[in-house]
């Protein structure tokens, strides 16, 4: 069943300040209780001590919730639900001198105003970790059971399963900045479902429809606008699957003792058939708990109205007499009970069974007949290891159809696969026995999946077939068929530098951990390239933000002109780690040429990073 997210109306106020005072703090063991700091950190959470609601907000926000009732609720059937979200430092050692918001006395001052509400306690279900290190709000994937609480004061169900989703870029909230000091960076993680994708947000102030998230956000100064699409005067959250909830909830309680169901003042088949077939078009079994009443379920209501001759009647007594309408419905209510049962597949192991619903075979779509012939032979390991060290580095630019790919560039002897971005381009070469030559752009989306497929076992063999149209992954019992992306891959030969007037040998871990510290200090927010020199005998490595500055160095073998580098910190990352050798080499023509990162020996790699322009250049 796709279940209801929410049924009624909850107003959920928070017991929190979210604007910051002007003032910095700088912390220390002396600081007096008369001048309590803007934000103190407690076991690594920063929590505000800005004042919470006062009388006169509390008796505003009171006077809002009645005009909201008077004008849009009163009259109607729902219940209107209040819940105070606890200030987070409810969940903390706070400073002396400064005491949390009190939720419970929140709620007591709206109730004591508000008659139409009933209190849903939240606070018993939330703990310090509930809420982000860095920013006040909550951390959506821990607030299942929070929602499942909510649910349960409404009597409704919660809305299916649901799926985690981790943003891969560091965030630092609302209070990293008022912190005094450095915070570990949290993961904005969201939540995905059958419901929840359903969902769009409706923007009253642009009139807009817009999707539940905007993952676009992310790259953004506000990264978390990507739930909601920001802050907005007034969202309306539509879920086209809830008013399916709805009515089945409604179908429920509407239905008679007899597992029947009545239309204009009659119990008559037409409306059980009608039932009938809504229930066997959503997969919801007719031997379901909420369809059966007093024992009697739908299909032996269904077939109480049948005739000896194989008609139906209109109402049970058979007072109408024969009805073609009547025998429309009811056949019509048959044959959707015979796809039901007929389509579903029964799965057995012990004890255990399951029944899923299924479809006939004949709906499934034809496969293409690709066309593809035997291109080459490579072992799973060698595959796997050419797609992982590569596909950081594809483009997520839809305006370049081309580079969202990983071009491979298939010859007798060898096989390339690149990948790039603009900003880093990504080269892995094996030797292989290819069949013919042919160059090909795969959908990075096919790589990732074709990856996770490829068997534990590296010296397994991967058949791939390929042509103009289709590539086709054959290993391990499973085929891998895709689409090619059409379009002209750029001519990455040019963009590789000829030359350097640098060379630098450098060892790959030490190189990773110093970027790794000085990367402590970039944030979204706050981002700054890492000034890199390489200088006779060592590599220096600078960075400096509002959060502080790094100077690190480490002794390597450089060769060549002495040059300063401004380095994006990830880009950077993603190179040396995807390099797996101990040593790495980077070839530099110039400060604003792209730097070549290279084995030691051999050329199974050659990474580019593309440098930073410093502001002052």
């Amino acid at each position: 069943m796709r279940n209801a997210i929410v049924t009624g109306v909850v107003f959920v106020l928070l017991a929190c300040a979210v604007v910051f005072g002007a003032a910095k703090w700088i912390p220390t063991q002396e600081a007096p209780s008369a001048a309590l700091p803007d934000v103190y950190v407690y076991q690594g959470y920063a929590v505000t001590t800005e004042a919470g609601y006062d009388q006169k907000s509390l008796d505003y926000a009171a006077l809002k919730f009645q005009q909201l009732y008077d004008s849009y609720l009163t009259g109607n059937d729902g219940h209107i639900y209040l819940s105070v979200v606890p200030d987070k430092g409810s969940f903390t050692a706070p400073p002396e001198g400064y005491t949390p918001a009190s939720a419970q006395e929140t709620a007591d001052t709206l109730l004591a105003q508000l008659d139409f509400v009933q209190y849903v306690d939240i606070a018993p279900g939330l703990t310090l970790e509930d809420y982000y290190r860095t920013d006040p709000h909550w951390r959506q994937e821990c607030l299942v059971a929070t929602a499942q609480t909510l649910a349960q004061a409404m009597d409704v169900p919660l809305a299916g399963d649901f799926q985690e989703n981790a943003i891969d870029v560091p965030f630092y909230g609302a209070y990293a900045e008022k912190a005094g000091e450095p915070l570990v960076a949290d993961t904005l993680r969201y939540l995905t479902g059958e419901v929840l994708d359903a969902c769009t947000v409706y923007d009253y102030e642009t009139d807009a429809q817009e999707p539940l998230y905007d993952l676009s956000a992310v790259e953004t100064d506000t990264p978390y606008d990507l739930y909601l699409q920001g802050s907005r005067s007034l969202l309306r959250i539509d879920s086209p699957l809830s008013a399916t909830d709805k009515a089945l909830t409604w179908l429920s309680k509407n239905q008679d003792s007899k597992g029947g169901y009545a239309s204009w003042g009659t119990t008559n088949v037409e409306s059980a058939a009608q039932v009938v077939v809504a229930l066997c078009e959503l997969g919801i079994s007719l031997d379901d708990s909420r369809f059966v009443k007093s024992g009697h379920t739908l299909t032996e209501n269904l077939l109480s109205f049948r005739q000896s001759n194989g008609g139906f009647y209109h109402v049970l007594d058979g007072s109408d007499g024969n009805n073609q309408m009547s025998a429309e419905q009811g056949f019509y209510a048959l044959v959707a009970i015979d796809r039901a049962e007929n389509g579903k597949t029964t799965i057995q192991s012990g004890v255990a069974q399951f029944e899923i619903q299924s479809m006939s075979a004949t709906d499934f779509p034809e496969l293409p007949n690709t066309g593809a012939e035997e291109t080459l032979t490579i072992k799973t390991g060698v595959l796997r290891d050419m797609i992982d060290r590569t596909l950081y580095a594809v483009s997520q630019d839809e305006k370049k159809p081309a580079h969202t790919g990983e071009l491979f560039e298939i010859e007798p002897d060898k096989m390339t696969i690149v990948a790039l971005d603009g900003y880093r381009l990504a080269i892995v070469e094996r030797p292989v026995t290819a069949v013919k030559d042919i160059r090909i752009i795969v959908p990075s989306k096919t790589m990732t999946e074709v990856s996770h497929l490829l068997p534990n076992d590296d010296e397994e063999p991967v058949h791939i077939c390929a042509n103009r149209r289709y590539v086709v992954f054959m290993t391990a019992g499973y085929t891998i068929m895709s689409r090619l992306i059409e379009g002209e891959f750029l001519n990455y030969h040019n963009v590789i530098p000829a030359g350097s007037r640098t060379r630098v040998t450098i060892d790959t871990k030490e190189f990773i951990e110093t970027i790794e510290r000085a990367s402590l200090i970039i944030t979204e927010r706050l981002k700054n390239p890492l000034r890199i020199t390489f200088t006779e005998g060592k590599v220096v490595v600078r960075c400096q933000t509002n959060l502080g500055r790094v100077v690190d160095e480490f002794n390597a073998e450089c060769e060549g002109d002495e040059v300063e580098i401004g380095f994006n910190n990830r880009y950077l990352l993603d190179a040396l780690r995807n390099a797996r050798t101990e040593k790495v080499r980077m070839e530099i023509s110039g400060p604003l040429s792209p730097v070549k990162v290279l084995p030691v020996e051999g050329n199974d790699f050659l990474y580019l990073v593309l440098p930073v322009r410093f502001k002052n250049d």
